[in-house]
Parts: C-alpha cells; sequence; structure tokens
C-alpha cells in the first residue's frame, strides 16, 4: 500500500519491544508476527502486528499487505478451533490514529472469535463482546497466558488442523437483484467500493468482493492481492473527502456472529474518523453501535447518499 508515510517516532510503543513478542507470539513471518492478547476481550482474541513500527494499515508495503491475509488463513482457523468449535464466526478489527479509538500507536489486527452463549431468556445467541466489555473497560490484564500461547503454536504447526475450517455461510440473498448497488461508486477485477446504504459515519463505505463467499478464509490470492491494492485506493479517497485531514480510519469486518446482520456475504467496513466525529466517550462504542444496537437513527438521507456516491463516481473517473 505505502500511501501514507510514517510520521517520525520518538518512542516506542510495547508492540516494537521484542520482550512482548517473544512471550506472545504465536507465529510469525516476515514482517508480521501473529500474537495472543495479553488483554483479551474473550479467549483466543489474537493480533497480528509488524516487527517494524507502523502506524495504521495504509502504511504497510504491499506485500506486507498481501502476507498479512495468508497469515490471517494460517491461524485463524486453529483459534477457532480452539476457542469457538471450529465455527466460522469472528471479528477483525483494525483501528488507525487518534480518533479510532485505538490505544496503542503501532499497526495491529484485532482477531476475535464469536462465540455461542446460553443468553438470559435460556436461548442460544451470539456472545455480545462489546457490550460487555463496555460495561468493564479496565478489565484486567491475563496474569498468564503461556499455556494458550503453547497451545496455539502447536495448533498451528499441524497441517491437518490448518484445513479444518470449511465455510459453512451463505447469502442470505442474491447480492446481484439488491438495490444496495445504486451505490456502488468503483468495481475493481474483483471487488466493488459500495457507499454504507445505513452508514454511522460521513463516508461510512464498505468493500464487498464480486464472488458470492461468506468467509475470509475462502479468498483467493489474487482476490487478496485486489483487495490490498482496492482498499488503499480507497480509503485514501474516503480520508481525502471525509477525515478532515486526519489519519485516522476504522476497518472493520465481521463473519458470522450477528444474527441481526442483513446479509452474510463478506463486507469490510471503511471508517474514516476525525476529531469532530459525533462519537464522545469510550471510541469502542462504535462497534456497538455498528452491530449491536438494534434500533439505529440514520445520519444520512438517501438523497444524501447518492449525492456523496455520484462526487466518489467523479472523483475516481
Amino acid at each position: 500500500m505505502n500511501i501514507i508515510k510514517n510520521y517520525h517516532i520518538t518512542h516506542k510503543d510495547p508492540f516494537c519491544t521484542k520482550k512482548v513478542r517473544k512471550r506472545q507470539k504465536i507465529y510469525e513471518e516476515g514482517n508480521l508476527v501473529a500474537i495472543y492478547d495479553s488483554k483479551a476481550m474473550v479467549e483466543g482474541h489474537s493480533l497480528i502486528i509488524t516487527k517494524h513500527h507502523s502506524l495504521g494499515l495504509l502504511d504497510l508495503k504491499e506485500q506486507d499487505g498481501a502476507l498479512l491475509f495468508k497469515i490471517i488463513k494460517k491461524v485463524l482457523p486453529p483459534i477457532l478451533n480452539l476457542y469457538n468449535c471450529g465455527v466460522p464466526a469472528y471479528d477483525l478489527k483494525i483501528r488507525s490514529g487518534d480518533y479510532s479509538g485505538r490505544t496503542v500507536n503501532h499497526f495491529h489486527v484485532h482477531m476475535i472469535p464469536r462465540r455461542i452463549v446460553s443468553g438470559p431468556d435460556g436461548k442460544f445467541m451470539y456472545e455480545r463482546i462489546y457490550e460487555n466489555n463496555l460495561k468493564n473497560p479496565d478489565r484486567p490484564f491475563l496474569d498468564d497466558i503461556s499455556e494458550e500461547v503453547k497451545s496455539l503454536r502447536r495448533k498451528i504447526n499441524e497441517e491437518e488442523v490448518i484445513h479444518n475450517i470449511k465455510p459453512i455461510l451463505k447469502a442470505k440473498f442474491d447480492m446481484d437483484n439488491v438495490n444496495i448497488y445504486k451505490n456502488t461508486f468503483y468495481v475493481s477485477e474483483h471487488f466493488m467500493a459500495i457507499y454504507h446504504p445505513n452508514p454511522v459515519i460521513e463516508g461510512h463505505s464498505i468493500l464487498v468482493p464480486r464472488r458470492d463467499f461468506s468467509d475470509l478464509l475462502d479468498i483467493s490470492e489474487s482476490e487478496s492481492i485486489d483487495l490490498v491494492r482496492t482498499y488503499a485506493k480507497i480509503m485514501k479517497l474516503l480520508l481525502d473527502n471525509y477525515g478532515k485531514g486526519s489519519r485516522s480510519y476504522i476497518t472493520s469486518m465481521v463473519v458470522g456472529g450477528y444474527d441481526s446482520a442483513p446479509v452474510d456475504r463478506l463486507h469490510i467496513n471503511l471508517i474514516p474518523r476525525s476529531k469532530l466525529d459525533c462519537y464522545s466517550g469510550r471510541n469502542d462504542e462504535i462497534y456497538y453501535d455498528l452491530y449491536e444496537n438494534a434500533v439505529r437513527i440514520p445520519i444520512m438521507k438517501e438523497s444524501q447518499i447518492s449525492d456523496e456516491v455520484k462526487s466518489l463516481r467523479r472523483m475516481l473517473s
């Protein structure tokens, strides 16, 4: 990607220290390291970080962006097998910049299993991770993660486990017949950039594969490369138009785990952030608004979204 150059930094963050990487590492390749999160939201919550300091996804070189998907496909199945009974339901989240809610100023991808639990009424439901953690934002660090790290290291090295996860989700409807296409403002070889039909903030867009699949583990190598390039192009555009000079943005993707999701087809949320955003207090609340809140109040009218789509198309033509 390498669209925006790194700012000069004068301090080190925890992810820049070899001690953290050595203690928490479950897998490494090239400039990327997968580690177990010492302040995990749920069991299995892991991260992918860069060895060399990078501020955000747009700061990665294109080869590291492609490598990121390769590592996700390698380490996520063992995580789901160990902590999620093999069910392909998980979140991937990346927060970059001062207004994104990130707590460590170093590129990192959250990989969070979405487990099925017994709800208050006795019925099974997907665990409400963010709602629970908003009530306890100062959740304690785990005293000892050595067993989790050892288990995942073993599983990642077992080839039969790597291929054990099979995509089981199917799109709830054929997106070829869905009106959402009217919000498309860019089409690449494998992906479409679409202005979100119910954005949580101005500029909120999604990347959707042209091929119908639900699980990132099912993405092909050519699709991964195209996604890296398309992401860089579109996020740069969104920051230029909606970031108000900020280098803050959120990248969020969910597979399964939300009973109220309108569609199961893979979709990646691109959310430019700025200090003028309407979200106050804990920044994680934006995730709750995105996925957990059953009733949302639209912030933009359909006509306003249509105008934004036309504007973005002109800029990309």
